[in-house]
């Protein structure tokens, strides 16, 4: 495994419908690949993907989420999949593609899954690290006694006021335990934690984070999110995995050809953790490259 250590790139700014996204945007290639970060993480932990896709003819852009700085907070509030969802659209047509590709970690995951349902005749593959579709992760949970005990984090960052108090505490310590948690044995970066606590530190942006798991309660969020991330894919989707990841077990991602009409595929990491695009970014990458060149 490892992690190459990377000097980001100078941001751009996007206006993707009236919402200020900051990403960084690497190589020249005429394939386009949208690589989309996780909590409690920042655009700079996708990066050594990003250029390793570079290195290989691929152009990418790396956004920070919506609320996370440099990124604006959310314009119009929203933290859905739906909204989510059409800011990678937006990116993707700012950047004169039609068609593209997709990695996400974590809750990118989970917005990659809902853009390939929102636009599956633009989404041409994806990569989802980490996180199983809802789908089969509901139907999983019911099995898993103990996933339900891993998952409480996510009850408790649904409360108001205390999840902010609670994470920003001592220079976000907190995040941090999350980080060596969830990947154990693994020694965050630096790079990675410093570009996390300056993106989460702005007024707002911590709670904006929060409110992705906010609105997985949300009755309207639920409405306008519901078959995006529910509904079966056609898009082909490469779900990777740690082996030792200890936020969601692997036994969650059994049965996964339940959530797919078509072509799919499951690939387990040995010996990582949650943390995979800088944990286990040779691996990743070189699954994820054999899956994009299918593509062509």
């Amino acid at each position: 495994m490892s992690s190459r250590p990377t000097l980001p790139p100078p941001v751009r700014t996007f206006d993707v419908g009236g919402q200020h996204l900051a990403a960084y945007v690497l190589g020249e290639g005429p394939r386009l690949v949208v690589l989309l970060h996780g909590f409690p993480d920042t655009a700079v932990s996708m990066l050594p993907i990003a250029e390793g896709l570079v290195e290989r003819g691929y152009r990418c852009v790396v956004p920070y989420l919506r609320g996370y700085s440099p990124s604006a907070l959310p314009h119009d509030g929203r933290v859905d999949a739906l909204a989510l969802a059409n800011d990678v659209l937006g990116l993707a047509d700012a950047l004169g593609a039609e068609t593209f590709l997709l990695v996400g970690h974590d809750w990118g995951a989970y917005i990659t899954y809902a853009t390939c349902n929102l636009a599956p005749h633009r989404v041409l593959r994806a990569v989802a690290l980490s996180v199983p579709p809802l789908r089969t992760l509901a139907r999983n949970l019911p099995r898993n006694p103990m996933q339900l005990v891993r998952s409480r984090y996510m009850l408790g960052f649904q409360l108001p006021i205390i999840p902010e108090h609670r994470a920003a505490r001592d220079d976000f310590a907190a995040l941090e335990r999350l980080w060596r948690t969830w990947s154990p044995g693994f020694e965050p970066p630096d790079a990675s934690l410093d570009a996390l606590r300056a993106a989460l530190s702005p007024k707002g942006a911590l709670t904006a984070a929060l409110d992705y798991y906010r609105a997985l309660r949300s009755p309207t969020g639920l409405m306008r999110s519901r078959a995006l991330v529910f509904d079966r894919f056609r898009v082909p989707i490469c779900v990777i995995v740690g082996d030792r990841d200890a936020c969601l077990s692997l036994e969650v991602f059994d049965g996964l050809g339940h959530a797919f009409m078509g072509e799919h595929a499951l690939m387990v990491v040995a010996g990582a953790g949650h943390f995979l695009p800088i944990e286990a970014s040779e691996e990743v990458l070189a699954r994820t490259v054999a899956f994009f060149d299918e593509a062509f």
